[in-house]
């Protein structure tokens, strides 16, 4: 079996094989209980879908799935309008899943917000803009644009998505829960948000002491 694309969040993990070139989505919950007495580890279950998919992405209660024509089937939790049972219907090259919100990147640049916006983590008119990849923390979300900077918008308690975005030469973005991430074409990484178990170091923390800016740290990967 070969995987073509995978999505994980807390409590999932979300993966798209090829098996004799059909896609599926495969959903496992992969969630431990921990309770006062012991440890328990809730049974894993696995759910097959006949969706013929490229891409999946994986929020906190729900999934989504880009088909080959460009649309995108939704599964799990509504409750914040995150999954519409019908889909969403575009031209859609990918997907992003935060918390209770969802992101779809329009073949034009443009993007799709649903689902929770009471951070402001996805605007129902969506963002406009040349961009080329996102990604979704549980509160906030981020945009690569064409030319290398970073769109951020949604909740910014820890630094994690400054609204007036972040410059550089980026090729690649990550979203964790309190903090971002943003890969440089020459391989650096830059991190931004909060750093309290140092995944995002600042030159403050004593425990990574790394070439950094006011809010932005440099990460030299060999």
């Amino acid at each position: 079996m070969m995987m073509i694309a995978i999505a994980v969040w807390l409590q999932w993990l979300v993966a798209v094989h090829r098996p004799r070139r059909i896609a599926r989505i495969h959903a496992r919950n992969e969630m431990r209980k921990r309770t006062a007495k012991r440890n328990a580890t809730l049974a894993a279950s696995r759910h097959s879908l006949a969706i013929r998919a490229v891409a999946v992405a994986a929020g906190g209660d729900h999934s989504l799935a880009l088909r080959l024509d460009g649309s995108i089937a939704c599964l799990g939790k509504n409750d914040d309008g995150q999954a519409p049972r019908r889909g969403v219907d575009g031209d859609f090259v990918a997907v992003a899943a935060g918390y209770a919100h969802s992101l779809a990147l329009r073949r034009d640049g443009s993007i799709a917000c649903w689902g929770r916006n009471g951070d402001g983590q996805a605007p129902p008119d969506g963002v406009d803009g040349d961009f080329i990849a996102i990604a979704a923390g549980p509160h906030h979300s981020l945009a690569l644009r064409r030319d290398g900077s970073v769109a951020c918008w949604g909740k910014n308690s820890d630094g994690q998505a400054p609204p007036t975005g972040v410059d550089g030469d980026f090729i690649a973005i990550s979203a964790g829960s309190w903090h971002s991430l943003a890969l440089r074409r020459d391989g650096s990484i830059a991190c931004w948000g909060d750093n309290v178990l140092g995944c995002a170091p600042t030159e403050e923390d004593d425990t990574a002491r790394l070439n950094s800016t006011p809010f932005m740290t440099e990460v030299h990967v060999l």
